[in-house]
Protein backbone atom coordinates (compact mmCIF):
# COMPACT_ATOMS: atom_id res chain seq x y z
CA UNK A 1 0.00 0.00 0.00
CA UNK A 2 1.16 3.32 -1.02
CA UNK A 3 0.28 6.45 0.92
CA UNK A 4 0.94 10.45 0.48
CA UNK A 5 -0.95 14.01 0.35
CA UNK A 6 -3.21 15.68 -2.54
CA UNK A 7 -2.86 19.57 -2.04
CA UNK A 8 -5.74 21.45 -3.95
CA UNK A 9 -5.50 24.80 -4.81
CA UNK A 10 -8.00 27.50 -6.39
CA UNK A 11 -9.35 31.29 -6.34
CA UNK A 12 -6.52 31.05 -3.58
CA UNK A 13 -7.77 28.68 -0.97
CA UNK A 14 -6.04 25.10 -0.73
CA UNK A 15 -7.87 21.57 0.40
CA UNK A 16 -5.00 18.95 1.77
CA UNK A 17 -6.66 15.63 1.29
CA UNK A 18 -4.45 12.18 2.26
CA UNK A 19 -4.50 9.08 -0.30
CA UNK A 20 -3.93 5.40 -0.14
CA UNK A 21 -3.84 3.04 -2.81
CA UNK A 22 -2.18 -0.17 -4.10
CA UNK A 23 -1.02 -1.11 -7.21
CA UNK A 24 -4.55 -2.98 -8.17
CA UNK A 25 -6.70 -0.33 -6.26
CA UNK A 26 -6.19 3.74 -7.04
CA UNK A 27 -7.04 6.39 -4.17
CA UNK A 28 -10.03 8.17 -5.01
CA UNK A 29 -10.51 11.74 -3.97
CA UNK A 30 -13.98 13.10 -4.18
CA UNK A 31 -15.60 16.14 -3.25
CA UNK A 32 -12.88 18.23 -4.96
CA UNK A 33 -13.93 21.55 -6.42
CA UNK A 34 -13.83 22.17 -10.75
CA UNK A 35 -11.07 24.13 -11.44
CA UNK A 36 -8.69 23.40 -8.83
CA UNK A 37 -4.81 22.59 -9.53
CA UNK A 38 -3.95 19.53 -7.25
CA UNK A 39 -0.35 18.63 -6.52
CA UNK A 40 0.00 14.90 -5.65
CA UNK A 41 2.87 13.61 -3.86
CA UNK A 42 3.80 10.26 -1.84
CA UNK A 43 5.36 9.28 1.11
CA UNK A 44 8.68 7.08 1.11
CA UNK A 45 7.33 3.50 1.54
CA UNK A 46 7.91 1.86 4.66
CA UNK A 47 7.72 -1.44 3.14
CA UNK A 48 10.27 -3.21 0.67
CA UNK A 49 9.18 -3.36 -2.78
CA UNK A 50 9.37 -7.47 -2.52
CA UNK A 51 8.77 -9.50 0.60
CA UNK A 52 11.44 -11.28 2.12
CA UNK A 53 13.67 -10.04 -0.44
CA UNK A 54 16.11 -7.38 0.56
CA UNK A 55 17.87 -7.41 -2.64
CA UNK A 56 15.08 -5.08 -3.96
CA UNK A 57 14.67 -1.76 -2.46
CA UNK A 58 12.91 1.59 -3.76
CA UNK A 59 14.43 3.92 -6.22
CA UNK A 60 14.07 7.78 -5.55
CA UNK A 61 10.83 9.14 -4.46
CA UNK A 62 8.89 10.00 -7.32
CA UNK A 63 8.50 13.96 -7.86
CA UNK A 64 4.86 15.14 -7.13
CA UNK A 65 2.44 15.32 -10.20
CA UNK A 66 -0.14 17.85 -10.99
CA UNK A 67 -3.58 17.77 -12.08
CA UNK A 68 -6.34 20.03 -12.85
CA UNK A 69 -9.53 19.00 -11.97
CA UNK A 70 -12.38 19.01 -14.82
CA UNK A 71 -15.86 17.86 -14.89
CA UNK A 72 -14.29 14.76 -15.58
CA UNK A 73 -12.49 14.60 -12.69
CA UNK A 74 -8.28 14.63 -12.69
CA UNK A 75 -6.01 11.30 -12.92
CA UNK A 76 -2.58 11.28 -11.48
CA UNK A 77 0.30 8.81 -11.84
CA UNK A 78 2.76 8.12 -9.21
CA UNK A 79 5.61 6.20 -10.58
CA UNK A 80 7.68 4.22 -8.48
CA UNK A 81 11.25 2.56 -9.67
CA UNK A 82 12.85 0.07 -8.23
CA UNK A 83 16.52 -1.43 -8.15
CA UNK A 84 18.23 -4.38 -7.27
CA UNK A 85 20.79 -3.99 -4.40
CA UNK A 86 23.77 -5.81 -4.52
CA UNK A 87 26.96 -6.77 -3.02
CA UNK A 88 30.56 -8.42 -3.90
CA UNK A 89 31.92 -11.53 -3.12
CA UNK A 90 35.50 -12.24 -2.18
CA UNK A 91 37.55 -15.84 -2.17
CA UNK A 92 39.99 -16.00 0.58
CA UNK A 93 42.56 -18.57 0.04
CA UNK A 94 44.49 -19.43 3.26
CA UNK A 95 47.56 -22.09 3.36
CA UNK A 96 48.90 -23.69 6.23
CA UNK A 97 52.31 -26.27 5.81
CA UNK A 98 54.67 -26.96 8.36
CA UNK A 99 58.35 -26.03 7.10
CA UNK A 100 59.29 -28.41 4.27
CA UNK A 101 55.83 -29.73 3.44
CA UNK A 102 55.42 -27.74 0.40
CA UNK A 103 57.27 -27.90 -2.84
CA UNK A 104 55.76 -26.02 -5.24
CA UNK A 105 51.80 -25.33 -4.82
CA UNK A 106 49.57 -25.68 -7.94
CA UNK A 107 46.94 -23.52 -8.58
CA UNK A 108 43.55 -23.65 -6.12
CA UNK A 109 40.60 -24.06 -8.17
CA UNK A 110 37.14 -24.64 -7.34
CA UNK A 111 33.80 -23.06 -7.72
CA UNK A 112 31.46 -20.46 -5.87
CA UNK A 113 27.96 -20.61 -6.17
CA UNK A 114 25.60 -17.80 -4.77
CA UNK A 115 21.58 -18.79 -4.01
CA UNK A 116 18.53 -16.62 -2.50
CA UNK A 117 17.41 -17.45 0.89
CA UNK A 118 13.84 -18.27 1.45
CA UNK A 119 11.35 -16.67 1.12
CA UNK A 120 13.42 -14.53 -1.68
CA UNK A 121 13.42 -16.26 -4.60
CA UNK A 122 15.56 -16.63 -8.20
CA UNK A 123 17.69 -18.45 -10.10
CA UNK A 124 21.10 -19.03 -8.48
CA UNK A 125 24.38 -17.75 -9.53
CA UNK A 126 27.47 -19.90 -10.18
CA UNK A 127 31.43 -19.45 -11.34
CA UNK A 128 34.29 -20.37 -10.83
CA UNK A 129 37.99 -19.37 -9.23
CA UNK A 130 41.59 -20.30 -9.45
CA UNK A 131 44.07 -18.47 -6.73
CA UNK A 132 47.87 -19.26 -6.79
CA UNK A 133 48.95 -19.33 -3.36
CA UNK A 134 52.35 -18.82 -2.01
CA UNK A 135 54.33 -21.57 -1.43
CA UNK A 136 54.92 -21.89 1.92
CA UNK A 137 53.89 -21.14 5.46
CA UNK A 138 50.21 -19.57 6.39
CA UNK A 139 49.37 -16.81 3.35
CA UNK A 140 46.08 -15.02 2.66
CA UNK A 141 45.50 -14.25 -1.21
CA UNK A 142 42.28 -12.62 -1.58
CA UNK A 143 40.52 -12.43 -4.99
CA UNK A 144 37.37 -10.15 -5.07
CA UNK A 145 34.29 -9.72 -6.77
CA UNK A 146 33.02 -13.21 -7.40
CA UNK A 147 35.04 -13.67 -10.06
CA UNK A 148 35.11 -10.10 -12.13
CA UNK A 149 33.24 -8.10 -10.14
CA UNK A 150 30.02 -9.90 -10.70
CA UNK A 151 27.46 -7.98 -8.89
CA UNK A 152 25.79 -10.13 -6.43
CA UNK A 153 22.15 -9.90 -4.97
CA UNK A 154 21.91 -8.57 -1.21
CA UNK A 155 20.97 -11.04 1.47
CA UNK A 156 22.00 -14.38 -0.99
CA UNK A 157 23.75 -16.50 0.96
CA UNK A 158 27.47 -17.73 -0.60
CA UNK A 159 29.53 -20.87 -0.54
CA UNK A 160 32.69 -21.89 -1.83
CA UNK A 161 33.87 -25.54 -2.76
CA UNK A 162 37.42 -26.22 -4.06
CA UNK A 163 38.50 -29.18 -6.33
CA UNK A 164 41.41 -31.60 -4.68
CA UNK A 165 44.67 -29.75 -4.69
CA UNK A 166 46.89 -31.87 -7.47
CA UNK A 167 50.08 -32.24 -5.53
CA UNK A 168 52.45 -29.22 -4.42
CA UNK A 169 53.41 -31.06 -1.19
CA UNK A 170 56.97 -32.99 -0.08
CA UNK A 171 56.87 -36.87 0.27
CA UNK A 172 55.46 -37.66 3.41
CA UNK A 173 52.55 -34.71 3.04
CA UNK A 174 49.24 -34.40 2.06
CA UNK A 175 46.00 -32.61 2.17
CA UNK A 176 43.42 -32.34 4.88
CA UNK A 177 39.94 -31.61 4.04
CA UNK A 178 39.22 -27.92 2.98
CA UNK A 179 37.25 -25.95 5.28
CA UNK A 180 35.06 -22.79 3.93
CA UNK A 181 32.06 -20.95 5.67
CA UNK A 182 29.32 -19.44 3.52
CA UNK A 183 28.87 -15.50 3.46
CA UNK A 184 26.10 -13.72 3.24
CA UNK A 185 25.80 -10.47 0.33
CA UNK A 186 26.03 -6.99 2.28
CA UNK A 187 24.28 -4.58 0.10
CA UNK A 188 27.17 -2.04 -1.27
CA UNK A 189 30.17 -4.36 0.86
CA UNK A 190 32.23 -7.43 0.25
CA UNK A 191 31.73 -10.01 1.71
CA UNK A 192 34.60 -12.75 2.33
CA UNK A 193 34.68 -16.68 2.19
CA UNK A 194 37.63 -17.83 3.70
CA UNK A 195 39.10 -21.37 2.31
CA UNK A 196 41.94 -23.07 3.94
CA UNK A 197 43.96 -26.01 2.96
CA UNK A 198 46.32 -27.25 5.51
CA UNK A 199 49.12 -29.66 4.72
CA UNK A 200 49.49 -32.81 7.19
CA UNK A 201 52.05 -35.52 7.82
CA UNK A 202 50.50 -38.65 6.30
CA UNK A 203 50.30 -41.37 8.48
CA UNK A 204 53.05 -44.15 8.71
CA UNK A 205 53.66 -47.41 9.56
CA UNK A 206 57.36 -49.41 10.12
CA UNK A 207 59.46 -50.49 7.42
CA UNK A 208 61.72 -52.70 9.01
CA UNK A 209 65.01 -53.71 7.22
CA UNK A 210 66.77 -56.56 8.52
CA UNK A 211 70.48 -57.96 7.38
CA UNK A 212 71.87 -61.30 7.34
CA UNK A 213 74.92 -62.91 6.13
CA UNK A 214 74.71 -66.52 4.17
CA UNK A 215 77.77 -68.69 2.86
CA UNK A 216 81.00 -69.79 4.69
CA UNK A 217 81.71 -66.53 6.41
CA UNK A 218 78.67 -66.59 8.51
CA UNK A 219 80.13 -68.34 11.47
CA UNK A 220 83.22 -65.75 11.58
CA UNK A 221 81.19 -62.62 10.74
CA UNK A 222 81.06 -59.83 13.46
CA UNK A 223 77.15 -59.87 14.16
CA UNK A 224 77.67 -56.21 15.69
CA UNK A 225 78.80 -55.00 12.20
CA UNK A 226 77.31 -52.63 10.35
CA UNK A 227 75.67 -52.34 7.13
CA UNK A 228 74.22 -49.22 5.49
CA UNK A 229 71.79 -48.51 2.14
CA UNK A 230 68.82 -46.60 1.58
CA UNK A 231 65.21 -46.59 1.02
CA UNK A 232 63.26 -44.58 -1.67
CA UNK A 233 59.75 -44.42 -1.25
CA UNK A 234 57.30 -43.05 -3.91
CA UNK A 235 53.48 -42.35 -2.75
CA UNK A 236 50.55 -40.38 -5.28
CA UNK A 237 53.35 -39.43 -7.83
CA UNK A 238 55.94 -38.19 -5.19
CA UNK A 239 59.39 -39.57 -4.46
CA UNK A 240 61.61 -38.90 -1.53
CA UNK A 241 64.66 -38.30 -1.34
CA UNK A 242 66.95 -42.08 0.06
CA UNK A 243 65.89 -42.62 3.16
CA UNK A 244 69.04 -44.04 4.62
CA UNK A 245 69.29 -47.61 6.65
CA UNK A 246 71.69 -49.38 9.50
CA UNK A 247 71.53 -52.76 10.35
CA UNK A 248 73.40 -55.28 11.84
CA UNK A 249 73.23 -59.02 11.97
CA UNK A 250 71.94 -58.76 15.19
CA UNK A 251 69.38 -55.44 14.97
CA UNK A 252 67.23 -54.46 12.00
CA UNK A 253 66.53 -50.70 11.31
CA UNK A 254 63.00 -49.67 11.16
CA UNK A 255 62.17 -46.62 9.42
CA UNK A 256 58.96 -44.43 9.44
CA UNK A 257 57.21 -44.64 6.44
CA UNK A 258 53.83 -42.99 4.76
CA UNK A 259 50.86 -46.10 4.67
CA UNK A 260 50.59 -46.88 0.93
CA UNK A 261 54.12 -46.38 -0.26
CA UNK A 262 56.06 -47.92 -2.48
CA UNK A 263 59.67 -48.50 -1.53
CA UNK A 264 62.39 -49.59 -3.18
CA UNK A 265 65.33 -50.84 -0.63
CA UNK A 266 69.00 -50.85 -1.88
CA UNK A 267 72.58 -51.70 -0.03
CA UNK A 268 75.50 -50.00 -0.46
CA UNK A 269 78.49 -52.39 -0.92
CA UNK A 270 79.93 -53.22 2.14
CA UNK A 271 82.97 -51.20 3.13
CA UNK A 272 84.94 -53.91 5.12
CA UNK A 273 85.80 -57.96 4.52
CA UNK A 274 82.94 -60.52 5.39
CA UNK A 275 85.57 -61.79 8.39
CA UNK A 276 87.88 -59.56 9.56
CA UNK A 277 91.35 -60.72 8.56
CA UNK A 278 90.86 -63.29 6.85
CA UNK A 279 91.07 -62.64 2.89
CA UNK A 280 90.15 -66.08 2.37
CA UNK A 281 86.46 -64.88 2.32
CA UNK A 282 84.84 -62.10 0.14
CA UNK A 283 81.43 -61.03 -0.73
CA UNK A 284 79.17 -62.32 -3.50
CA UNK A 285 77.22 -60.19 -5.63
CA UNK A 286 76.01 -57.49 -3.79
CA UNK A 287 72.23 -58.11 -3.81
CA UNK A 288 69.38 -56.65 -5.65
CA UNK A 289 67.25 -53.78 -5.04
CA UNK A 290 63.78 -55.19 -3.98
CA UNK A 291 60.68 -53.45 -3.65
CA UNK A 292 58.18 -53.45 -0.89
CA UNK A 293 54.48 -52.13 -0.27
CA UNK A 294 53.63 -50.76 2.79
CA UNK A 295 50.35 -51.34 4.44
CA UNK A 296 49.01 -50.17 7.89
CA UNK A 297 50.92 -53.31 8.89
CA UNK A 298 54.24 -52.43 7.99
CA UNK A 299 56.49 -53.81 6.00
CA UNK A 300 59.69 -55.66 6.13
CA UNK A 301 62.81 -56.05 3.60
CA UNK A 302 65.67 -58.80 4.50
CA UNK A 303 69.01 -57.47 2.54
CA UNK A 304 71.13 -60.97 2.14
CA UNK A 305 74.72 -60.67 1.68
CA UNK A 306 76.08 -63.73 0.27
CA UNK A 307 79.99 -64.87 0.79
CA UNK A 308 82.45 -67.05 -0.43
CA UNK A 309 85.83 -68.47 0.18
CA UNK A 310 88.71 -68.55 -2.42
CA UNK A 311 91.00 -71.86 -2.10
CA UNK A 312 94.44 -72.85 -3.61
CA UNK A 313 96.31 -76.02 -3.37
CA UNK A 314 99.38 -76.77 -1.88
CA UNK A 315 102.69 -77.71 -4.34
CA UNK A 316 105.57 -79.87 -2.93
CA UNK A 317 108.50 -79.97 -4.72
CA UNK A 318 111.15 -82.25 -3.79
CA UNK A 319 115.21 -81.36 -5.05
CA UNK A 320 117.62 -84.33 -4.91
CA UNK A 321 121.08 -83.06 -4.46
CA UNK A 322 123.91 -85.91 -5.23
CA UNK A 323 126.88 -86.46 -6.77
CA UNK A 324 126.90 -87.13 -10.33
CA UNK A 325 126.81 -91.55 -9.86
CA UNK A 326 126.37 -91.35 -6.09
CA UNK A 327 122.76 -92.78 -7.25
CA UNK A 328 122.04 -96.12 -8.49
CA UNK A 329 117.79 -95.92 -7.71
CA UNK A 330 116.01 -93.05 -6.85
CA UNK A 331 114.21 -93.98 -3.51
CA UNK A 332 110.34 -92.87 -2.76
CA UNK A 333 110.41 -89.80 -0.71
CA UNK A 334 107.40 -89.29 1.29
CA UNK A 335 106.26 -87.02 4.26
CA UNK A 336 103.46 -85.04 6.57
CA UNK A 337 101.78 -81.79 5.25
CA UNK A 338 99.94 -79.37 8.02
CA UNK A 339 98.23 -76.32 6.83
CA UNK A 340 96.39 -73.76 9.24
CA UNK A 341 94.11 -71.15 8.11
CA UNK A 342 92.78 -68.35 9.70
CA UNK A 343 89.62 -69.53 10.56
CA UNK A 344 88.37 -72.77 10.26
CA UNK A 345 89.74 -76.22 11.21
CA UNK A 346 93.39 -77.53 10.21
CA UNK A 347 94.05 -78.88 7.35
CA UNK A 348 96.62 -82.26 7.18
CA UNK A 349 97.71 -85.07 4.93
CA UNK A 350 100.75 -87.10 3.39
CA UNK A 351 102.45 -86.65 -0.04
CA UNK A 352 105.53 -88.60 -1.69
CA UNK A 353 107.24 -88.73 -4.65
CA UNK A 354 109.44 -91.13 -6.51
CA UNK A 355 113.21 -89.10 -6.93
CA UNK A 356 113.03 -85.05 -7.73
CA UNK A 357 110.18 -83.40 -9.01
CA UNK A 358 106.72 -82.01 -7.52
CA UNK A 359 103.41 -83.32 -5.95
CA UNK A 360 100.56 -82.03 -5.34
CA UNK A 361 99.33 -82.37 -1.08
CA UNK A 362 96.38 -84.27 -0.80
CA UNK A 363 94.30 -85.55 1.96
CA UNK A 364 93.78 -89.78 1.37
CA UNK A 365 94.29 -88.92 -1.95
CA UNK A 366 92.54 -86.24 -2.81
CA UNK A 367 93.61 -82.73 -4.03
CA UNK A 368 93.10 -80.55 -0.58
CA UNK A 369 91.82 -77.18 -1.21
CA UNK A 370 93.74 -74.88 1.05
CA UNK A 371 92.09 -71.41 2.33
CA UNK A 372 94.02 -68.90 1.07
CA UNK A 373 95.88 -67.09 3.71
CA UNK A 374 96.99 -70.42 5.20
CA UNK A 375 99.88 -71.22 7.07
Amino acid sequence: TFTGIAVCSINGFSISRSWSATTDTPAVISGLPIGASCQVSETAPTAPPVAGDSSYAWGTLPTPVTSVVTTDGATAEIVNATARVTGLLQITKVVNAPEGAVSQLPPFTGTWTCEPIAPATGTAMTGVWSIQAAPSGSTTIPVTGGQGSQPIPAGWTCSVTEDAPAGGLTFGYGWNSVVGNPAVITAGQVANVTVTNTATALPTAKLTVSKTVTGPALAYSARSAGYDGVVICTLDGVTSSPIPWRATQDLADELDVPIGASCQVSETAPGVAPVIGDASYSWGPLPSTQTVEVTDEGASAEVINPTERAFTTLTIAKVVQAPEGSITQMPTFQGDWTCTPINGDVLEGGWYTDGAGQTVAGIAGVEAQIPVGST
